[in-house]
């Protein structure tokens, strides 16, 4: 709890810019590694999307020329 105080503290009294600075930019930092983090998720599914798009196109090919081939034969 100290440490927040004291980083509170700093952004109020402070004269020096980097201190502010140096705080806003670890405040940017947390919020990309947020967006990072989800980016991963999205594209994942994506990728697990589209694979299952393109399994069952293969399917739907093979059902297809199963059910339209000719045989005179009968089981």
């Amino acid at each position: 709890m100290e440490q927040k105080d004291s980083q509170i503290t700093a952004r109020k009294y402070s004269t020096n810019e980097s201190v502010v600075e140096k705080k806003i930019i670890q405040d940017i930092n947390v919020g990309w590694k947020f967006w990072k983090k989800r980016r991963y998720v999205v594209g994942m599914l994506a990728f697990f999307g589209f694979f299952t798009s393109y399994i069952l196109r293969v399917n739907l090919s093979v059902a297809i020329v199963a059910m339209t081939s000719t045989s005179n034969e009968v089981k």
